[in-house]
């Protein structure tokens, strides 16, 4: 965990645009052919997060393989938009 919150670096080796989004919390992003783009994702928690990359051309990233990912907090960083 970050101070600006969660930051994944993303390489897109596909031959078309794809979106990466992190769940839950994170919205779409778009990586372009051969380019390493980074995300940053400030509402993400520690915990579990799932990481799924999909094609533009398709409708949403329903039925597509997810990479999860534990975010961890030692320092305590996060802090929670809720009050």
């Amino acid at each position: 965990m970050h101070p600006s919150g969660l930051h994944l670096l993303v390489t897109n080796e596909a031959q078309e645009p794809m979106y990466v989004i992190a769940i839950p919390g994170g919205s779409e992003r778009e990586v372009l052919p051969g380019q390493t783009s980074e995300f940053v994702w400030s509402g993400i928690q520690p915990g579990s997060v799932e990481v799924v990359c999909y094609p533009v051309s398709e409708p949403s990233h329903d039925g597509r393989a997810t990479q999860e990912l534990t975010v961890v907090d030692p320092d305590r960083l996060f802090t929670s938009s809720d009050v």
